[in-house]
């Protein structure tokens, strides 16, 4: 099978590694960097005890590598997916399928305006914990038990199956698309860890993300999610959803707590942080907070304010961080600046997401 990842992050290298490590499959990765990129990658498992040495068939910049693709991988950062999207756009062979990850931010909206009948699959969360080692070279990754797919409504029988057959994790397909673009995930999860950290500051040493996370982001993103499920509920879109506490199997913020301090893959995962002089500082460049909070919180508190919901806890959330983005997407009233907010979101997106479900939004003045 014929393989292109676009990307270079931390999923890329992952997928790279694990999909190249079977014979059947020939992986190109197109990047822009790929004159760091070695065409031997090798990706190592936290514990130290797996190791898996994997051939590329091609590293290239050169967008032209998609026409030959039986499957095309894009695994970006929301800001940076429109320019790929385009050069799949122009080289995609009409059979071939293509595999977002993760599908947050409006990803299946984007495809919808710039494709006819695309043959999609989104992937609700990624599939790994992965950390690049040596760019182009090596990652330390490790499959998460499962992943939720959502399979665009042409996508064949044989075309999901290519999903199991890459072996990429343990699938099981959902059918509410709105569970992509409102995601429980990182728009959530990070986001509260963020805003515990900020207030627990000065930090006189770089903390755990995960390994001490602890009972405020629990209790914060516990509110947010039951904010998430009210919006999905008026939209008639929550039969799917899979509420935090019975993802991770706790009942109540302290079982949160424990729960996600003893998931052993995160246990060395760093906060975003810089130190500054004597302390260490929330890193403003961390994509913890350029992806999550624009393209997934404020994506959640957009729907909200459409539907008139009121959203306090996202309201604070978004508050307390937007001063690292310099944006107001949030004033004190709990009132989403649309406008702001546009600089993230394309104005196609939120057009096509207004008519699609015939919703109605004093944003419609921005959108062109």
């Amino acid at each position: 099978m014929k393989i292109v990842i676009c990307g270079g992050g931390n999923i890329s290298h992952a997928l790279a590694g694990f999909l190249a490590s079977n014979p059947l499959n020939e992986v190109s990765v197109l990047t822009r960097k790929p004159h760091l990129w070695s065409r031997e990658i090798t990706v190592f498992s936290q514990n130290g005890t797996e190791e898996i040495r994997s051939t590329l068939r091609r590293v290239t910049s050169d967008d032209s590598v998609i026409q030959k693709a039986d499957v095309v991988f894009v695994s970006l950062p929301c800001f940076a997916r429109h320019e790929v999207l385009l050069k799949v756009q122009k080289n995609l062979p009409s059979h071939a399928l293509v595999v977002v990850i993760p599908g947050v931010g409006g990803a299946n909206f984007e495809m919808e305006t710039l494709f006819k009948n695309p043959k999609v699959c989104y992937f609700h969360r990624t599939p790994y914990v992965s950390r690049i080692i040596e760019y182009g070279k090596s990652v330390q990754a490790d499959k998460k038990q499962y992943c939720s797919v959502y399979f665009s409504s042409n996508c064949t029988t044989a075309q999901r199956k290519i999903i199991q057959e890459l072996n990429i994790v343990e699938t099981r397909e959902f059918y509410t698309p709105w569970l992509l673009t409102l995601s429980n995930s990182n728009p959530i999860i990070h986001i509260a860890r963020l805003c515990e950290i900020h207030h627990t500051q000065p930090h006189e040493e770089c903390p755990l993300f995960y390994a001490e996370w602890g009972n405020d982001a629990s209790e914060l993103a516990i509110k947010m999610d039951e904010e998430l499920k009210q919006i999905l509920q008026r939209l008639n879109a929550s039969q799917e959803f899979v509420p935090l506490l019975t993802y991770y199997e706790s009942s109540d913020t302290e079982s949160l707590t424990r729960k996600i301090n003893s998931i052993l893959p995160l246990h060395t995962i760093p906060a975003p942080m810089m130190k500054q002089q004597k302390y260490w500082e929330i890193d403003s460049t961390s994509r913890y907070l350029t992806e999550d909070l624009p393209y997934g919180t404020c994506f959640i508190k957009f729907m909200a304010q459409t539907l008139g919901l009121n959203s306090p806890f996202l309201d604070k959330s978004i508050r307390t961080l937007q001063k690292y983005l310099n944006e107001c997407f949030v004033d004190q009233n709990g009132f989403l600046s649309e406008e702001t907010f546009m600089k993230y979101i394309s104005p196609s997106i939120i057009q096509s997401i207004l008519l699609k479900y015939k919703l109605k939004n004093n944003l419609t003045e921005f959108v062109v």
